[in-house]
């Protein structure tokens, strides 16, 4: 990206006064991170040496005739979709939203000066902003920086672009996913001990290799991640407080890996998006996981190296962690599956209901 020309404080431009009317999005293609190439051979040569593990994948992948128990039930008594468990619009979010907006002491005066600059500077860039509550999140994640902003506004209106994220609604990317990838979409599943969204994924249910050789389900991938990183906060309180990641390794393999995946996409949650991950956690990280964590610290900044975190104890997850907040589906908890997925989309819709109704004045 080209350096901006970007306003200062000092600087008042006649563009200031038009900000409230931005130009269209540009139209080229995201840059992305450099870094390693996939190196499957040297993943594979490391799982070989962990025998229990390899058995353990080779036992997951073998093919069957008998379907498993899981699948019998699905097969009798099959989940609602996506769509079926879509959730109302959230009067009371939107309410809130209106009113977080002239109430909310993290509206400070600054940060008012701040979403007007960055206004100005986005009509000067020809870039887009959705609206006031994703210039407040992109002031506090990027304490101000202007041009930290605007490359972060440039990268995410590509990806939307690339990926036509406008032509498929939430509820058909959840569906698609649930169909090709079963249990692969990350789903919130309550607070930690701390107060901050725990954010829950099943690595072994997870495939980027797939992902990037199928077109329709790579878009639907991309659009329910963005969700994911969106609803992370539906309101300011949650912008400042941030969320955790909480990867479950148990039964992975190395088609649960991708590095070219991993370097296309890392960008979103590391600094693309407007959001504030506190922690990364993995549980039951064997040494295939733990090769795979050293591999991508080479497109990982160093602030989100120090935020992952191995914990190989059930015991003291459920320490971080309120049972009633982990999943019953992994044995880790008591929420279902089906809770789980109808709390994303409850999320999302909070998120809509909120961003729509916050206009500062």
């Amino acid at each position: 990206m080209s350096e901006p020309a970007v306003i200062s404080s000092a600087e008042e431009s006649a563009e200031g006064s038009a900000a409230s009317t931005p130009a269209a999005t540009s139209t080229s293609p995201a840059s992305k991170p450099a870094g390693r190439t996939e190196d499957a051979a040297y993943i594979k040569g490391v799982a070989d040496e962990d025998s229990d593990d390899v058995a353990g994948a080779k036992a997951a992948t073998k093919p069957t005739n008998e379907p498993s128990a899981e699948t019998a039930m699905a097969t009798t008594n099959s989940p609602p979709t996506a769509s079926e468990l879509q959730a109302s619009p959230n009067e009371a979010n939107a309410a809130a939203g209106a009113t977080a907006a002239k109430d909310s002491a993290l509206i400070t005066d600054e940060v008012k000066e701040s979403v007007r600059l960055l206004k100005a500077n986005c009509v000067k860039e020809n870039l887009t902003l959705r609206n006031d509550f994703e210039a407040v999140r992109l002031v506090i994640a990027c304490e101000g920086d202007q041009r930290k902003m605007l490359h972060r506004i440039k990268l995410i209106r590509e990806l939307e672009k690339e990926y036509e994220v406008d032509q498929i609604t939430i509820e058909e990317a959840v569906d698609i996913s649930e169909e090709k990838m079963p249990g692969g979409v990350m789903v919130p599943l309550g607070e930690d001990r701390e107060g901050r969204l725990v954010i829950y994924n099943s690595v072994s249910k997870y495939y980027p290799s797939k992902m990037l050789k199928d077109k329709k389900l790579l878009q639907a991938g991309v659009v329910t991640f963005i969700a994911t990183l969106q609803s992370s906060a539906v309101n300011l309180e949650e912008v400042d407080s941030g969320f955790v990641f909480l990867m479950n390794c148990k039964g992975i393999s190395m088609k649960n890996f991708s590095l070219s995946f991993e370097q296309k996409f890392s960008w979103m949650y590391q600094n693309g998006y407007p959001i504030r991950l506190r922690k990364i956690i993995f549980f039951n990280a064997n040494k295939l996981t733990r090769t795979f964590i050293k591999m991508c610290k080479v497109f990982l900044t160093r602030k989100m190296q120090e935020r992952i975190e191995i914990i190989n104890d059930a015991e003291a997850i459920q320490r971080l962690i309120a049972p009633e907040n982990l999943p019953a589906f992994d044995g880790l908890g008591t929420l279902s599956g089906e809770q789980a997925l109808a709390n994303f989309l409850k999320r999302q819709n909070d998120f809509v209901a909120f961003e729509s109704s916050f206009t500062l004045e």
